[in-house]
């Protein structure tokens, strides 16, 4: 039987499901991916940001591996230590931001 959420395995030793500070629904999705990358599939959702405004978000160290981030507006925003390996950015405003270091 097929996983729910077939996809690509993410090392998950330390994930951060929570970004202080940040809109409350934001944080409810970051923690339901964690779960998701948890589980492997079974429970929690794959975030999806499509068309969300982040301009300026302190996303720094936060897990977003896989995600669907496209046309998201990340300009400004710090994304210091953040894994987002597989993440998808078509068309996504990454201007000014602080770079992500990949970890893996």
């Amino acid at each position: 039987m097929a996983k729910p959420n077939e996809r690509r395995k993410f090392p998950h030793r330390h994930l951060k499901n929570s970004v202080e500070g940040q809109d409350p629904e934001l944080q409810s999705k970051i923690a339901d991916h964690v779960e998701w990358i948890r589980s492997g599939g079974w429970s929690g959702t794959k975030a999806s940001l499509e068309g969300e405004g982040l301009f300026g978000a302190q996303l720094r160290g936060v897990e977003l591996a896989g995600s669907h981030l496209r046309n998201i507006d990340l300009s400004d925003s710090d994304l210091q230590g953040a894994i987002l390996q597989g993440a998808d950015f078509r068309g996504a405003n990454l201007a000014g931001r602080t770079s992500a270091v990949p970890r893996g």
